[in-house]
Formats: C-alpha cells, structure tokens, sequence
C-alpha cells in the first residue's frame, strides 16, 4: 500500500492470539518476545508510521494485556515498557 500510494501506514490491534473456539494465548514469555520482534520488524519497515498492541485485558487464562487487574505489568507489558516510542 505504502509503495504505491505513499501514504502512512497505521497498524492498530496486533497480538500473538488465536481466535476461534477455545480462543488460545501463548505464554507471557512468548507475548513479551513476539512483542519485541514485531516491533523491531515495524521499525524497519518503509511507510508504517505507528503502530498499538491489542491489550486485551489479563486473565486466569492468558491474555495480550499489558497489566494484571491488579495494576502490575504483565510480561508483555515489562517488555512494552523498555521499547522506544515513536512522537504522537
């Protein structure tokens, strides 16, 4: 999209969770390195300009939530917390 219309990509709501029934998260550890990988790929991709993690709250069962519904950070989210930003 980016090469032929030269316009900003914005990716909104990525994660590593498969839908469907039984919807299936992966550990944290892996949420916090796939987290990791994916934004160092985006940063080097031409024409993505931003890009949110779908934080679906933390559950007994898993999740893609950034924190616990006591307020501490989740794997992912101590790994969200150490990756640079991009300016609003």
């Amino acid at each position: 999209m980016y090469a032929r219309y030269h316009k900003p990509i914005r990716l909104t709501e990525f994660a590593l969770v498969r839908f469907g029934t039984p919807k299936v998260y992966p550990s944290g550890r892996q949420q916090a390195a796939f987290r990791k990988a994916a934004t160092a790929m985006l940063a080097g991709l031409r024409g993505v300009e931003r890009h949110a993690w779908f934080a679906l709250p933390a559950t007994k069962d898993g999740g893609t939530g950034l924190f616990t519904a006591a307020g501490a950070p989740t794997a992912v989210g101590r790994a969200f917390q150490g990756l640079p930003r991009t300016a609003p």
